[in-house]
């Protein structure tokens, strides 16, 4: 496959018919976010339930798999990602996953992008730019803050998925009074000025002394 953390895409044999990929012999549940994939050749790999190969966005299927760098694999949309990440997630985007008639341009399997980022960061991201809703309980708000750091690396608007009422400006609210100072420094650093004011009460506890440099920084 290559570096699958080099900027070149990563791709694996598949066959296909028509837009659908035929990538599994038989799919098994388990209780954790991933689901074990079987290769006809009989290998196993992790998928994630949500962003799996059926997965859809507005009827479509998907058309490009991101490979986390725990080895999980997320079904995405390449035009999604496209429009929603201003340097293409670093160059690692390829320029063109499907030709003008909707087919794949590499009849030798479907596109992989890989990731340096943990799966639970890339579900986090992929949460926000689909809009879907978090389970704020298998969420937790280190994997929050990885989100909004990848986020920001890949030059996804924050001022756009941070905004009131979105799912992350509402985990991160939930967070508020119990993280104050890295809500607020979270707020401050990337000029959220509604998660700033709204953050702002939980703040009056603070004493500027009692500030750690790391957040003043900030």
């Amino acid at each position: 496959m290559g570096d699958p953390f080099g900027n070149a895409p990563v791709r694996v044999n598949a066959s296909y018919t028509g837009r659908y990929t035929h990538l599994w012999a038989s799919l098994t549940q388990n209780r954790a976010p991933t689901t074990t994939l079987t290769f006809l050749d009989g290998n196993d790999v992790s998928v994630s339930t949500i962003f799996g190969p059926t997965w859809q966005y507005d009827g479509v299927l998907s058309d490009i798999f991101i490979l986390s760098r725990d080895d999980v694999y997320f079904s995405a949309h390449s035009q999604v990602l496209r429009h929603i990440s201003a340097n293409q997630f670093e160059g690692r985007l390829p320029a063109h996953v499907l030709d003008e008639y909707g087919m794949p341009t590499d009849n030798n399997g479907p596109v992989i992008m890989a990731l340096p980022e943990e799966s639970a960061t890339v579900n986090a991201v992929l949460h926000v730019i689909y809009g879907l809703a978090f389970d704020v309980q298998s969420i937790g708000f280190d994997v929050a803050l990885a989100a909004v750091g990848a986020m920001k690396k890949y030059w996804i608007s924050l001022h756009t998925y941070m905004a009131p009422r979105t799912a992350l400006f509402d985990l991160f609210m939930r967070q508020a009074p119990y993280n104050a100072l890295e809500v607020f420094s979270v707020a401050a650093e990337n000029e959220l000025e509604a998660l700033a004011v709204a953050t702002s009460p939980f703040m009056i506890r603070f004493r500027p002394e009692d500030i750690p440099d790391e957040f003043a920084a900030r």
